[in-house]
């Protein structure tokens, strides 16, 4: 083979390359092209995609054994067909139940139903049968639809628990409502509670330091910081050694501070301290303030004790 022949070869080698790679490009940039029209036509498809909401029509007894449901069509075309397929449950949950539906006011119950058509905004009915069991599973429907162009669409809903509950299932229902309702009010009441305090402080007193001496007085601060009136106020030192009220027994308003210098009855507190006089606290004595909130008696040991109610 000579180098003429040589090189004719060479070129219709390279010409049968070049002409495959053409091909091979047209066939991509067709590919392509397909994908994006593809894909641009499952975006519109799920734009113009209408909106279905499913929700009972009413509330029905607990015992009911049917239930009508509602299928709206909130937003996109005007639908031609709509057709209900009866749920299916896993055969654990169902108990070899089987929960047909119909189309309201049709008695052909069935595998499914036909409810349709639904305009833009409308809603249709179907009928779902539950039977008489009393506890029911988690139910979820198939819905397939299409517009009167052809479109077809198909959604899985869940449907709304739709009987009410049993006459135990409410009592029981109330009772819970109840007990965090006084729960609720408790803390309330509580937290009042906590923003009515008081402070003791040693008044005057003779006998020098030491065991002679016997104080004569008090000096009792109370401070009613809460939204109610505190009523039935009363202080208590040591054991019933010295009570005081604020003068008449009239209550102290919320917001509203009482202070009082109060002489002690002869003998009283015999054992206070000199160093707790003029002022300064008195902590040789327990003490504790009672009142009552909104009816209610709470009592405070101690001036920075939080309040405890007491009965």
């Amino acid at each position: 083979m000579n180098l003429v022949d040589t090189a004719s070869i060479a070129i219709s080698v390279a010409s049968f390359l070049a002409a495959v790679a053409s091909v091979a490009v047209a066939f991509r940039a067709r590919g392509d092209s397909r994908r994006s029209a593809d894909a641009a036509e499952a975006a519109e498809h799920r734009a113009a995609r209408p909106r279905l909401l499913v929700e009972p029509e009413g509330a029905v007894p607990h015992n009911a054994t049917e239930v009508i449901y509602r299928v709206h069509n909130l937003d996109g075309p005007n639908l031609a067909s709509v057709v209900v397929h009866r749920p299916v449950v896993e055969p654990a949950d169902r108990g070899g139940a089987i929960y047909p539906v119909a189309a309201t006011g049709r008695g052909d119950y069935g595998d499914d139903a036909e409810i349709g058509p639904i305009p833009l905004a409308g809603y249709s009915r179907f009928t779902f049968k539950l039977g008489s069991r009393e506890s029911l599973p988690d139910f979820r429907v198939k819905i397939t639809y299409r517009t009167s162009t052809g479109t077809p669409w198909e959604v899985s809903a869940p449907l709304t628990t739709p009987r009410g509950p049993t006459q135990l299932q409410a009592a029981r229902e109330v009772r819970q409502r109840q007990l965090e309702e006084r729960v609720a009010a408790d803390q309330r009441i509580l937290e009042q509670a906590r923003r009515v305090s008081y402070q003791l402080h040693g008044g005057g007193g003779h006998g020098g330091d030491g065991p002679n001496f016997v104080m004569t007085s008090l000096h009792v601060t109370v401070r009613n910081d809460s939204d109610l009136l505190a009523t039935d106020v009363r202080l208590v030192v040591g054991e019933n050694d010295f009570t005081w009220s604020p003068q008449g027994g009239d209550p102290v308003s919320p917001g509203q501070q009482i202070y009082e210098l109060a002489d002690l009855p002869r003998g009283a507190l015999q054992g206070a301290l000199h160093s707790e006089a003029s002022r300064r606290p008195l902590r040789s004595y327990p003490s504790r303030l009672e009142y009552k909130l909104d009816g209610r008696r709470f009592t405070r040991s101690g001036e920075d004790d939080p309040p405890l109610p007491a009965g």
